[in-house]
């Protein structure tokens, strides 16, 4: 994608399943197990700790995208829809990002139209995903949740989950 070519399904597959078997091994991690403890009758059980909460951020840009993160056995998926409010709004989005990242990581707008075209945002895509929809870089579309106008619409996605607090440390 930094040399401007869109990504093949193929392309696609592998990437999309490594993020499923990270999601899988993330949300096992117990909190406060492990690390190398000495063990004994009064270490903690693995097996009783809640799962870790996990939060990752891809374009999972078709329902097939989304059914393989979700597909993960015993994990609650839920998906934030981040929707730009137009094409120039995702577009200058995307130019702010490739000026902030001289390093080339981000595409830039050459991409944009080919994930437009992609992008399965239809209510259908969507069903049977807890999804949370918020429209991002201005404005407010019909059922969805309003960015708090700090311009920072990841973070006030990241407040819509149900995401529980650690201690430090843990």
């Amino acid at each position: 994608m930094s040399r401007g070519e869109s990504l093949t399904e193929a392309d696609r597959a592998p990437w999309l399943r490594s993020i499923a078997d990270a999601i899988s091994l993330e949300t096992r991690a117990r909190v406060g197990v492990g690390g190398g403890g000495g063990g004994g009758p009064d270490a903690p059980d693995a097996s009783a700790a809640p799962p870790r909460d996990v939060v990752v951020a891809c374009s999972a840009l078709k329902r097939a995208h989304r059914d393989v993160l979700a597909s993960v056995p015993g994990v609650e998926t839920r998906f934030i829809f981040l929707s730009p409010a137009t094409r120039e709004a995702a577009a200058a989005r995307l130019r702010t990002r490739a000026a902030a990242d001289p390093g080339g990581h981000f595409a830039g707008e050459a991409l944009l139209a080919s994930q437009l075209a992609d992008l399965e945002s239809d209510a259908a895509s969507f069903e049977g995903h807890h999804v949370h929809r918020m429209r991002a870089f201005g404005g407010r579309g019909e059922n969805e949740e309003e960015d708090d106008g700090d311009g920072d619409a990841a973070a006030a996605a990241v407040r819509l989950l149900p995401i529980r607090p650690r201690s430090r440390g843990a």
